[in-house]
């Protein structure tokens, strides 16, 4: 087998078996009239076909484009039902015009469902298709592992490879043997079959060990014309069989020309060999040879702090490629993250710094602004700083980097008023009940007293009125006087059921005095503070505002089904550092901090140790999440950023990491105290000098007394009827009618 069909079946049978699920596009419309295309296409179907002979099976996709219309939507869609179906790892096109593929599986990257799966791709082009031209696509950036077939032709501006027209050759047999990417991968080490999805749009092709069904055979039906299908027999007979074919791939690497189109090799159909024997999917990410990677960072300490710095004062360069060197300062833990992989990837970091906690949002109709807003927009093609998982349908998401868990810091126990220590000892509904009880017991002891007026009095000529108002009045002086322990009753008791009902009364108003007096003294030895809100659900319900500088603070919980996180949502607040700092001394306001993974805390530069007097940590948190490196969607560097991660993480630099940059950046007497606070231990207050506030509650009694005479006196002046003669001198009597 020569020409195009050993070509293919050295490619697919290196390249292609190992994998899973394979796409393969052509355009029906354009074989008919394409000897090439249509030799492309019979090659692939047969190398295909004798893959099932030998028993092997992968998952093979066709897709005509011949059945859409010039508007790419229809293929767009058609592309990213293909792979939404299916993680698809290998892509086959046969088209004039491979561009329209390019375009639609880059919409589909931006909107699969599915993350990234695929490894290679192979164009078989036309000799129509310039390599210079078609390599320049900047869409090929997302996909560097590629190769582009074309029938030998010499173009201008590679003169400096071929001479006079001719590739300098080697005659050389093909490696069977060569690697991709940095695995060696043989024909016979796979053991797979062929299996078909069909489509709807597609023509349904069965390729199995039995079938020699070919797709030409369909084609022919369907435009009713006449094409000669060639057999095994007849397999070679096209007038490409003998020429020979260039392979192109785009040279992705490098600082400059990233976009250049570089020739590979050359396949001598008439041997079988290739010119040069090169390796044909070069591992472009193994070494970028300083590539340039464009990053987006701010200032979240201790993850990252990023600012310009004068030329040649900072660590890396600004993301503006004319600008002097060395302009921006970048350094925290995730900052040390992509230095060491540019450093292992050999790339050129350049960073564009963002304000504190500006990280940004991107909305729903398309518009975005701040760090992820640039990211969005593909200004830049990284973000790295403390992100969760916002925007994971519209950004390629790394794997996890460390944990990062929210909570809130908010106000203390407050120790209950001091002009309330005379009735904290009781409860209100205690406090009701004695009221009630001296009433009742009042009320009776009048009674008694009523009664032995009469039976002292029934047989008496002269009789005495007996005025019940103001004998009340005494009676219930006296009764709150037993319960006070204070010697106020009749020490002459007439009748023995007086003496009964007193006797009775003493003893149990000594009890009672005596646990009054046992708890009042119990909360003047320990003061007793309010319930501690110390749970996020209680926070929830105090109707507490809480900010942080950031809207991202509750972007992961504001769209919450739980109530507890909606209320929450709620009351938060964005609010500058000024307005921060001057409500860390208020009681009843909260700040967000967050708890990082090595264990302490994050927070921002307006907690000082003097705000954290009377302040406590919640047991649990609001949420937490993991921090992750987000990037443009199908962003290549991405798994072997998150085989860097894996590293850091397991072998413990990214923990050692954190907590030099949480020692170097954060405020060590606050992070100390926080620390104390999410355990429970609170420091001890140092003795004090009793004040007029220690004795407010006698205070608040004895004023609350006067005041209510006072009332009790105006009341009796204006509820009788007042007749004021007035003396010499400005003085007046008030004498009683």
């Amino acid at each position: 087998m020569h020409g195009t069909g050993s070509l293919i079946q050295y490619l697919v049978t290196t390249y292609y078996v190992h994998l899973t699920s394979i796409l393969i596009v052509y355009d029906s419309s354009n074989i008919i009239f394409n000897e090439l295309q249509q030799q492309y296409l019979d090659d692939v179907q047969q190398v295909f076909e004798n893959q099932s002979r030998h028993g092997n099976t992968i998952g093979l996709q066709w897709i005509n484009i011949a059945n859409f219309n010039e508007t790419d939507e229809d293929l767009n869609e058609q592309i990213l039902g293909a792979v939404d179906l299916v993680a698809v790892e290998g892509f086959i096109t046969i088209l004039a015009n491979t561009s329209r593929f390019l375009h639609a599986r880059y919409y589909a990257t931006r909107y699969t469902t599915l993350r990234l799966k695929d490894k290679i791709y192979l164009f078989l082009c036309e000799s129509e298709e310039n390599p210079k031209d078609f390599l320049a696509n900047e869409v090929l950036q997302f996909y560097p592992h590629h190769l582009m077939v074309i029938p030998e032709t010499i173009y201008p501006e590679f003169n400096n490879k071929k001479n006079n027209g001719q590739i300098e050759r080697e005659t050389q047999k093909p490696d069977i043997k060569q690697t991709i990417l940095t695995e060696e991968i043989t024909a016979t080490n796979y053991n797979l079959n062929i299996t078909n999805f069909s489509m709807e749009t597609v023509v349904d092709v069965t390729t199995t060990a039995t079938s020699t069904t070919r797709i030409t055979d369909s084609l022919s039906s369907f435009f009713n014309t006449n094409i000669d299908v060639t057999n095994n027999n007849n397999y070679n007979n096209y007038k490409y069989r003998g020429i020979n074919f260039e392979l192109w791939t785009q040279q992705y690497g490098g600082a400059e020309g990233n976009l250049n189109a570089i020739y590979l090799d050359t396949y001598i159909s008439g041997n079988g060999t290739f010119a040069k024997n090169v390796q044909l999917y070069p591992n472009k990410l193994w070494n970028l040879q300083q590539r340039t990677m464009r990053i987006g960072s701010l200032t979240y300490v201790p993850y990252v702090k990023t600012y310009y710095v004068s030329p040649d004062q900072g660590n890396v360069d600004s993301i503006k490629s004319k600008g002097p060197k060395k302009t921006v300062q970048f350094i925290g833990v995730e900052a040390e993250l992509m230095k060491s992989f540019c450093q292992i990837r050999n790339c050129h970091l350049r960073v564009k710094p963002y304000a504190a906690d500006n990280w940004g949002i991107i909305y729903d109709n398309g518009s975005a602004e701040g760090m992820l807003g640039d990211l969005y927009k593909q200004n830049t093609e990284m973000a790295i700083g403390c992100i969760y998982n916002w925007y994971n349908d519209v950004t390629e998401t790394s794997r996890f980097i460390a944990r990062s868990a929210v909570t809130i810091l908010g106000p203390g126990p407050a120790q209950f008023p001091r002009w309330r220590t005379n009735i904290m000892p009781f409860s209100y509904g205690l406090w009701l009940f004695l009221v009630f009880t001296m009433i009742m017991c009042s009320i009776m002891f009048h009674f008694i007293k009523y009664t032995s007026y009469r039976f002292k009095h029934i047989y008496s000529a002269r009789q005495n009125k007996y005025r019940s108002i103001k004998n009340y009045e005494k009676t219930l002086l006296d009764i709150f006087a037993v319960f006070i322990q204070q010697p106020s009753a009749d020490t002459v008791l007439h009748r023995v059921a007086s003496r009964i009902f007193l006797a009775f009364l003493l003893c149990a108003t000594i009890t009672l005095e005596n646990t009054y007096s046992g708890q009042l003294k119990s909360i003047l030895t320990m003061p007793l503070f309010n319930e501690p809100v110390d749970t996020m659900h209680k926070w929830s319900l105090t109707g507490w505002k809480w900010a942080a500088p950031s809207i991202i603070w509750v972007h992961t919980v504001e769209n919450s089904d739980l109530a507890m996180e909606q209320r929450l949502a709620k009351q938060f607040e964005v609010r500058d550092y000024e307005f921060l700092y001057n409500a860390t001394f208020w009681d009843n306001y909260g700040f967000g901090v967050e708890r990082i993974y090595s264990g302490s805390f994050s927070f921002g530069d307006y907690i000082t140790g003097a705000a954290l007097e009377n302040k406590i940590v919640p047991k649990d948190d609001l949420y937490f999440d993991w921090t992750r490196a987000v990037a443009v969607r199908g962003w290549p560097l991405m798994p072997l950023l998150d085989r860097h991660i894996s590293f850091c993480l397991e072998t413990g630099i990214y923990i050692h990491w954190e907590r030099h940059f949480s020692y170097k950046f954060l405020d060590h007497q606050v992070q100390d105290i926080l620390k104390k606070l999410a355990s429970g231990s609170k420091p001890k207050s140092p003795p004090q000098m009793l004040s007029i506030e220690h004795i407010s509650g006698p205070l608040f009694i004895l004023l609350f007394g006067y005041l209510l005479a006072f009332l009790v006196l105006m009341g009796e002046l204006f509820g009788h009827r007042l007749k004021m003669k007035f003396l010499p001198g400005g003085r007046y009597l008030i004498k009683f009618k």
